[in-house]
């Protein structure tokens, strides 16, 4: 690790986020909204293999297969109390323990798990606690 004057640094990249999330995905629809009771997360249907990329600086604590349900995912702590979840990727191209920067490509859509098409599965927590994703995120 890297210490400068500003801080902490990981390779150049900050590691906290700033809690001004980015859309994780170019483009798609909403397949599935946020319930919490019936469905945790929001579904963004995207063409299989499109890129997932990182709604905020963070650290990677999770990566790769996941035997609930979740098929191959990532989960991302933004050292400011949220933590984001990717699910159902084709692929993944981060490990626990990497420091990614908002926007970086941290995966590619896919249909692993429980799953019946290409998409993505994006949760929020904060605290903990699950949100809905479309009151933090910021839609282009």
């Amino acid at each position: 690790m890297n210490v400068s004057p500003e801080g902490y640094y990981w390779n150049g990249i900050w590691p906290y986020g700033d809690g001004h999330f980015s859309w994780p995905v170019s483009g798609g629809r909403i397949s599935q909204a946020f319930n919490r009771q019936r469905h945790r997360a929001i579904d963004i249907a995207v063409p299989f293999g499109s890129p997932v990329t990182a709604a905020d600086n963070g650290t990677v604590v999770l990566a790769g297969w996941n035997t609930q349900g979740y098929g191959y995912r990532v989960v991302i702590d933004h050292n400011n109390d949220y933590l984001t979840l990717y699910a159902h990727l084709s692929n993944y191209y981060v490990k626990p323990g990497d420091v990614v920067e908002k926007g970086q490509i941290i995966g590619a859509i896919g249909s692993t798990g429980n799953s019946t098409g290409p998409h993505l599965h994006f949760e929020l927590r904060d605290f903990g606690r699950l949100k809905d994703p479309l009151q933090f995120v910021t839609r282009p």
